[in-house]
């Protein structure tokens, strides 16, 4: 079933090797080209765990970018890093990948935190020229309202795109939210999709060990050179 539904999603990126899978595998048929493109099947859909593939692509790209930052090399393991995000669930679902991510990022250990407020805050902006439109002169009394937020409201009203003010609908376009990191945390890292908190300290065993891994890459080198 797996190959079959397989090679139809092939078929027209691929003619002639979708065309011959397919004819291993349903001898009956006359071609994979007169079958109808595969649906979606929604049962199989876990929209968590794709969202937690997305979150691990970007902590590879955001872990290359700490280390250009902290310049420490890539075959130098780090101590360990924190993700941190506030869904539980999503944290758990990462679980499920961190043999990948641990060693995409290189790190010796991982640890998770919901606790954003410790190395984040929420900062909001008004689109002024959204919502001058919409308010008139009462964009001044929102502006005000705004500064006035708390984390937890910001981050209520990024999860749920939209929030009240008096008779207005304010949607997620006409204010601007984003996390920033507390200023004395150079070792913090944020994504649109979570934030890590790397461990900066490097030690002389973390560099002996990178050391020999490199000594390792080179004889690889070395060997498909020699072939």
């Amino acid at each position: 079933y797996v190959l079959v539904k397989f090679s139809q999603l092939l078929a027209p990126f691929c003619p002639f090797m979708a065309e011959e899978l397919y004819q291993n595998l349903c001898k009956q048929k006359e071609s994979v080209h007169l079958e109808p493109y595969p649906d979606e099947v929604k049962k199989y859909y876990n929209s968590l765990k794709e969202e937690a593939v997305l979150a691990m692509q970007q902590m590879v790209e955001m872990g290359r970018n700490y280390r250009e930052h902290a310049k420490v090399k890539n075959k130098v393991p780090l101590k360990d890093v924190t993700v941190v995000h506030s869904s539980e669930e999503l944290l758990n679902s990462l679980k499920q990948f961190e043999m990948y991510f641990k060693e995409e990022l290189n790190v010796r250990q991982v640890f998770y935190s919901t606790q954003e407020n410790l190395f984040v805050k929420w900062v909001a902006k008004p689109n002024f020229a959204l919502l001058g439109k919409k308010m008139g002169s009462k964009v001044k009394e929102f502006a005000q309202r705004v500064k006035e937020l708390t984390n937890e409201e910001l981050q209520l009203f990024h999860n749920n795109k939209n929030m009240h003010f008096e008779s207005y609908e304010v949607s997620f376009d006409e204010l601007l939210v984003s996390k920033v990191k507390l200023l004395e945390l150079n070792e913090v890292c944020v994504g649109s999709k979570l934030v890590l908190k790397f461990n900066p300290e490097v030690s002389k065993d973390q560099l002996d060990e990178g050391q020999v891994r490199e000594v390792f890459r080179k004889a690889q080198e070395m060997r498909k050179e020699m072939k």
